[in-house]
């Protein structure tokens, strides 16, 4: 795995394993390259700069939601214990995939 970053280009760059040819898909400023299995290979940012100015300025403006952490002991042990292992067996399996399909 490797991160670098282009001055000239303004580009970051996250490289997962091979990334060869041209990206897969092309979404404003990120690229994104997966193989044949649907992972995800690559990751690069155009103008990261900039795009991280705008994150962190849509950020400060967001309003921060939710409730304290402590109001939530409430529910603690609702849902059994094998079925948070398979909600998170899940999640790591599918976060981990790219469905080229829903494109």
């Amino acid at each position: 795995m490797s991160l670098s970053y282009a001055v000239s280009k303004d580009e970051i760059s996250l490289k997962i394993c091979p990334v060869k040819g041209k990206p897969n898909k092309k979404i404003g400023p990120f690229k994104l390259w997966w193989d044949k299995e649907g992972k995800i290979c690559g990751l690069s940012i155009e103008n990261f700069i900039k795009e991280q100015e705008e994150f962190e300025k849509d950020l400060s403006a967001s309003r921060r939601r939710g409730v304290e952490g402590k109001s939530l002991l409430v529910f603690e042990g609702i849902i059994p214990a094998g079925d948070l292992k398979l909600m998170a067996m899940a999640v790591e399996e599918g976060c981990e995939k790219v469905d080229v399909g829903e494109w």
